[in-house]
C-alpha cells in the first residue's frame, strides 16, 4: 500500500510538519510506504489558467494522489477552518471535474489530524476538512488526531512528549491501516 501526506502549513518548523513526519514514520514501521507531497508553489486556482493548460506541478501532485491508497492530512486551523493554501491545492487537484474519480476515487482513505497552538487541537479544521474530503469521494477515517498546545507537544527530535498524544496518533494510525486493508480487498 502507498500513502501520500499533505501538510497544511508553510512554516518551516511547523508542528503539523512534525506530526505528518511522525505519522509517515509510524506507517513505514507498519510496512506502508508514504511520502509527503507539496503544493507550496501552486498559484491561486483560476479557470483561465486551467483552460490554458493544467500546470505541470499540479499534474504531478494529482498523479501522486491518484496512485495512493490513502491520504494523510496534517494541518493547522486558520480562522476556525482549513488554511487557504491547502484548500487551494485541493481545489487544483479536483480539476477538471472529469479527473475527480481518477484522482480521489477507488475507496481512497483520508486520515485527518492537526496540531494547534491553542487548546482546541484543530477540531474545527477537521470538521471542515471532513466536508471537503467527503465531497471528493474519500472515505474518512473515523479516528482523528487533534493535538493542542503545539509548542509543548514535541521534543527536539520531533517526537510527541505526552503519552495521551502518542496514544492518539498510534490509535488513529492503526484505524487508518485497518480501513486501508479492508477497502483494498
Amino acid at each position: 500500500m502507498k500513502v501520500v501526506g499533505i501538510c497544511g502549513s508553510l512554516r518551516k518548523d511547523s508542528y503539523n510538519k512534525k506530526l505528518l513526519n511522525l505519522i509517515l514514520k509510524t506507517l513505514k514501521e507498519k510496512g506502508i510506504d508514504g511520502e509527503e507531497i507539496f503544493w507550496e508553489d501552486f498559484g491561486h486556482y483560476s479557470q483561465d489558467i486551467e483552460d490554458a493548460g493544467m500546470p505541470k506541478n499540479v499534474e504531478a501532485f494529482k498523479e501522486k494522489i491518484a496512485q495512493a491508497d490513502g491520504i494523510v492530512i496534517a494541518s493547522p486551523e486558520y480562522n476556525f477552518s482549513v488554511p487557504g493554501g491547502l484548500k487551494n491545492a485541493i481545489d487544483w487537484a479536483s480539476r477538471p471535474e472529469a479527473d475527480l474519480t481518477k484522482v480521489f476515487g477507488g475507496n481512497k482513505v483520508a486520515l485527518i489530524g492537526g496540531v494547534s497552538s491553542g487548546i482546541r487541537g484543530t477540531a474545527r479544521m477537521r470538521m471542515h476538512m471532513e466536508n471537503i474530503c467527503g465531497d471528493l469521494g474519500l472515505v474518512i477515517c473515523p479516528a482523528s488526531i487533534l493535538i493542542a498546545t503545539g509548542a509543548e507537544a514535541f521534543d527536539d527530535g520531533g517526537n510527541l512528549v505526552k503519552d495521551i498524544s502518542k496514544k492518539q496518533v498510534n490509535g488513529a494510525v492503526d484505524k487508518f491501516v485497518e480501513l486501508l486493508g479492508k477497502l483494498r480487498r
